[in-house]
């Protein structure tokens, strides 16, 4: 039996103006994916997961979706199967979807030697957040399969990759009271359209965030990690908790702050000497309003790769 075991890193997405734009790789949390292959008289995906819980139905999986596609689009005709180490919370903003779907992507074409390209890659993985999100989209996909912080743009989709300033670190606080909405209802609540003004205000905080990514400058962040369009839309939805006291503390401490995805995780980007004393500041608010959250301290990360 012939098989590969991957790791696949959380991803966080938007970064504030960058909605299904931006996406960032964290070196944790992660999961880990088993994909082997079976000479089989029946062509078929099972899946098996340890940790959180993700469907079985290969239908309704995202790496279960992006391997019935390749399936079909190559003509593999064995049994896959593919245990999940699930180690991204599901529905908390952190690409817990995406990190499933490029890492069944990534292990079958090495297992086949399919050789794809990285943009082909990108697509094949981005299947899987059909079923997550209704739609196929490639904002955290693209960061989970390049690692580092991606940027995509245009149509037909391109995909530009960069290495940000290793001076970074990156804390998730995860607020865990909220019951956490898919990504389909996340996008569902967005207006079709936006006003001139919010659309070249969020250009101009794009910029900065991406300067400041690359650069390493929190000064840029601070200014540019900010969203007219979606955030406040979805913190009045309930998709997350705090969202003016999270800002406010942003703020006051001079560093970058968005929602991390659709919520309810939020993504704080400083410096990595003050990364837990600044991460343990946006818990303490959390805590004093009786909302237990969980905390990771973390930093960008490497994209899918194979782990023995």
């Amino acid at each position: 039996m012939k098989s590969i075991r991957v790791r696949a890193p959380a991803s966080s997405a938007n970064l504030g103006a960058g909605f299904d734009c931006f996406g960032l790789a964290l070196e944790d949390p992660y999961d880990i994916v088993e994909v082997s292959i079976e000479a089989k008289t029946k062509s078929e995906v099972e899946i098996s997961v340890d940790g959180y819980r993700v469907p079985l139905d290969p239908r309704e999986n995202t790496g279960g979706y992006v391997a019935l596609k390749m399936m079909e689009d190559f003509e593999i005709k064995e049994a896959i199967r593919i245990r999940i180490v699930k180690g991204i919370p599901p529905r908390s903003g952190l690409g817990s979807s995406a990190a499933t779907a490029a890492a069944v992507a990534y292990a079958i074409d090495k297992l086949y030697s399919l050789d794809l390209p990285r943009d082909e890659l990108i697509r094949y993985a981005s299947l899987g957040e059909i079923v997550s999100a209704g739609v196929p989209h490639l904002d955290n996909v693209a960061p989970a399969i390049c690692g580092g912080f991606t940027i995509v743009t245009g149509n037909p989709p391109k995909i530009y990759s960069f290495q940000p300033s290793d001076k970074l670190g990156v804390a998730i606080v995860l607020p865990n009271s909220i019951s956490k909405a898919s990504t389909y209802e996340a996008r569902k609540i967005l207006p079709p359209t936006i006003d001139l003004t919010s659309a070249y205000r969020n250009v101009g905080y794009g910029s900065l965030t991406a300067l400041g990514l690359v650069l390493g400058r929190i000064d840029l962040l601070k200014d540019g990690m900010r969203d007219e369009c979606v955030e406040r839309i979805r913190a009045l939805h309930g998709f997350t908790k705090l969202y003016d006291e999270v800002r406010t503390l942003a703020d006051k401490l001079g560093i970058g702050v968005a929602l991390s995805g659709a919520g309810p995780a939020y993504i704080v980007i400083t410096y990595l000497e003050d990364l837990k004393t600044i991460a343990d500041s946006f818990k303490k608010i959390f805590e004093e309003k009786g909302i237990d959250c969980k905390l990771y301290t973390t930093k960008v990360g490497r994209g899918v790769h194979e782990v023995k």
